[in-house]
């Protein structure tokens, strides 16, 4: 193969290259934005999960304060005591 025949030969090749990534490029979907809500769904649903069994616990010990936050708010001093 001549010069000039290698010169083309990688010309259209380096043109079908360009091609599909152009292609490429326009059939890639952005990615979408998280809402404000989506952030706050997995926080809420810990913060009742906490609460639920805090209520649970509370009420299996036969209520041993006057109430459930009160119970909690015991623990998270003694849990930060140590």
């Amino acid at each position: 193969m001549s010069n000039a025949a290698n010169e083309a030969a990688f010309a259209s090749r380096i043109g079908r290259i360009e091609k599909q990534a152009r292609r490429t490029a326009r059939s890639r979907r952005t990615r979408r934005s998280r809402s404000l809500g989506s952030y706050l769904v997995t926080p809420l649903m810990l913060c009742f999960f906490m609460a639920g069994g805090t209520v649970y616990a509370w009420d299996a010990m036969d209520r041993p304060t006057d109430t459930p936050l009160e119970m909690a708010s015991l623990l998270t001093a003694r849990m930060l005591s140590y």
